[in-house]
């Protein structure tokens, strides 16, 4: 269960889940995906606690995020694909649930 909690898997899975995005909307906004993917990959190695505050602060931004995107499925009906909309419900909670956790994790 540790190796879940460990903050540089939840930078890989994040950055992996950015670039595909990056790559999935080139034209609209892809550099602003690849640049959130880049600064995962910036985070890989950072102390346990800078970590922490970093995974803290995507969690918040991934949570309204998520809630726009649930709000626009509503009004706009833009036809997100429902494994989509979870996953990133996941990745926010997972984010939040490392960053705020008060116990330290021994990084490998």
């Amino acid at each position: 269960m540790n190796y879940f909690m460990n903050p540089k898997i939840i930078f890989s899975i994040n950055a992996l889940w950015t670039f595909q995005h990056a790559i999935m909307f080139f034209d609209d906004g892809g550099f602003l995906w690849f640049t959130i993917g880049m600064i995962s990959v910036f985070c890989f190695n950072m102390e346990i606690s800078s970590a922490k505050k970093v995974l803290t602060g995507n969690g918040i931004g991934y949570l309204c995020l998520t809630a726009y995107i649930i709000w626009d499925e509503i009004n706009l009906s833009e036809e997100t694909p429902l494994p989509a909309i979870i996953i990133w419900a996941l990745l926010s909670i997972w984010m939040l649930f490392v960053g705020l956790k008060k116990d330290s994790v021994k990084s490998e």
